[in-house]
């Protein structure tokens, strides 16, 4: 169950190690957001716009993207994903970690 509540984020936020765990974000405008190391799993990002966002080693397992409206400039580097991540149409996700990846200690836990 998602939870009913949305979050008030602005573009360009500063969200770094934030636990968004199963948030449902649909259709937020996240341009610009700096989403380093946040833990996304099993949330609803549908309809984002992450234009120019920095999902730098985010967890996205089982995070739905679908239909996000641009990921133009996202920088993807080091995101964790496996196989119930849904990602927008034609896009083609960097490499998944190994299927036996364990949950990393977050650098800012």
């Amino acid at each position: 169950m998602r939870s009913s509540s949305r979050r008030e984020i602005s573009p360009g936020a500063d969200l770094r190690c934030a636990t968004l765990a199963r948030a449902d974000l649909r259709g937020t405008d996240l341009t610009n957001t700096i989403l380093y190391d946040v833990v996304l799993t099993g949330a609803d990002l549908s309809g984002t716009d992450l234009l120019g966002a920095s999902l730098t080693g985010a967890d996205l397992r089982g995070t739905d993207l679908s239909g996000v409206a641009t990921l133009v400039g996202a920088n993807l580097t080091g995101v964790v994903h496996d196989e119930t991540t849904i990602w927008p149409d034609g896009v083609t996700p960097p490499p998944a970690p190994p299927s036996d990846y364990p949950s990393r200690p977050r650098p800012c836990a």
